[in-house]
């Protein structure tokens, strides 16, 4: 009896492993508990999942123009703002104050150019030393005509004292008359000495009298070049005018374009430095995502290459159920930057990526910012497509794993055993894998197989 029921266990252990007996097994619920499913037809495509942000590609970030005292800025954050609206005021009354006397100056300039300008005293003069050469000319000839009057009267006199000399050795002449001669000598010689003088004196007079025109022409000449120095003055000046002009108009600080404000860093009234910033300006019509990509994946995406946005940032599509979907958004690649970068990850992990840059679909940015609160900086989710197939054989991406060979393997559930089996694959993304070679549409797939997992063994799909 006992030999008997030992060969009755060692035939249903052969029968159990034969594998015929795996089926009843299964039937009566026995086998791994597994997650299952089937393979189907379908359309693939192959993506790159990323997270990114939004950014404004350009902002404009107001600054103070020079130093001065700043009035409040009334304006908040995400207020709307027109291209050319007062955003910032400096206060205007130094402004005023240095305009008005930038400009006085400038006045006085004016004034002494025209005074300087102004020649008709110069010119009397001119004309009046015209007349005193004129009149000096004639005076020296007077004295030389005198001159030689009196040198004739001399030589007169000193020959009739002479020849009364004469007459008087001969007995003929009196002494009264030759002194009478010799005094009328003396007086011919003193008037001749005088009129010599009176020659000199007048042609030396004559001669500083005909520099007169010329010192007043000179003088004429030496205005010219002081109108010279003054017109440099002027334009000094207007320089200083037109800066004073410049920092009133620029006192008026305006948006650069129609936009919002993103940041304001000012609001009370404070004097502020030159360059000290004000506010940060942006138009969110512009904005696009940024998406760190690894290099070995950003090989293949191309600008025009169609995008998936999504996040808690974009927002929810609402459902009738208590859950709700996150709603997603069409983009574009705009641009692969050409340089890349060395980021480490959260793990630790030194990576090298490039940035994507993403625009967003214009009608669907214009709903979202309508819709939502989106702005630059925010993070969203981002999937790159980068090839698409219809009617192709399509797996979860869970259930493919890689030999010990390299190879790619699937388990499969048939009549509850598990069977392994090699594939091959094509595009392939996050969630999805095409089977190119190796399985049939309604395979069943085991998903996430377990390390532990082996051919034959008994699976229970839930």
């Amino acid at each position: 009896m006992g030999g008997g029921l030992l060969a009755i266990l060692f035939l249903l252990i052969i029968f159990i492993q034969s594998g015929f007996a795996n089926p009843i097994l299964h039937s009566f619920g026995f086998g791994k508990p597994v997650e299952l499913a089937k393979v189907q037809k379908g359309t693939i495509s192959e993506f790159i999942q990323e997270q990114g942000k939004t950014r404004l590609p350009r902002t404009y970030i107001l600054t103070m123009p020079f130093s001065g005292q700043l009035e409040p800025i009334a304006l908040d954050v995400r207020e709307v703002v027109t291209a050319g609206q007062p955003v910032a005021q400096v206060t205007q009354e130094d402004l005023l104050v240095d305009v008005e006397e930038a400009k006085a100056v400038v006045d006085r300039l004016d004034a002494a150019i025209a005074e300087n300008d102004n020649t008709n005293v110069e010119l009397t003069g001119r004309l009046q030393a015209d007349f005193f050469v004129q009149a000096m000319e004639e005076t020296v000839e007077a004295a030389k005509e005198n001159m030689t009057a009196a040198k004739k009267r001399l030589d007169y006199s000193e020959n009739f004292l002479a020849n009364l000399r004469h007459l008087k050795d001969q007995g003929a002449g009196t002494q009264d008359e030759i002194d009478k001669a010799d005094v009328a000598y003396v007086q011919s010689s003193v008037d001749y000495r005088t009129d010599v003088l009176t020659w000199q004196s007048v042609t030396a007079i004559k001669a500083a009298t005909d520099l007169l025109p010329k010192m007043i022409s000179q003088f004429i000449e030496n205005k010219k070049l002081t109108r010279t120095v003054l017109e440099k003055q002027k334009a000094e000046a207007l320089a200083r005018l037109s800066q004073a002009q410049t920092r009133l108009k620029r006192g008026t600080i305006r948006s650069p374009v129609d936009g919002l404000v993103l940041e304001r860093f000012v609001d009370n009234r404070q004097f502020l430095s030159g360059g000290e910033p004000l506010l940060t300006i942006g138009r969110l019509e512009d904005l696009e995502v940024e998406s760190d990509i690894l290099t070995q994946k950003a090989g293949q995406i191309r600008p025009g290459a169609y995008v998936e946005l999504s996040g808690s940032a974009i927002g929810y599509l609402e459902t009738d159920g208590d859950n709700s979907e996150r709603s997603i958004v069409a983009g574009q690649v705009q641009r692969v930057d050409p340089a890349g970068f060395t980021k480490i990850s959260s793990l630790g992990v030194e990576q090298q990526r490039v940035k994507v840059i993403i625009s967003f679909d214009s009608n669907d940015l214009a709903h979202l910012l309508e819709t939502t609160s989106l702005g630059a900086g925010y993070r969203v989710s981002v999937r790159i497509f980068l090839r698409k197939k219809e009617d192709a054989l399509v797996i979860p991406r869970s259930a493919i794993f890689q030999g010990s060979d390299n190879s790619w393997q699937v388990f499969i559930a048939k009549n509850g055993i598990a069977s392994r089996r090699t594939v091959k694959i094509g595009l392939q993304n996050e969630v999805s894998a095409e089977i190119t070679e190796g399985l049939s549409v309604g395979d069943e797939v085991i998903l996430a197989p377990e390390s532990s997992l082996t051919e034959g063994d008994l699976v229970q799909g839930n």
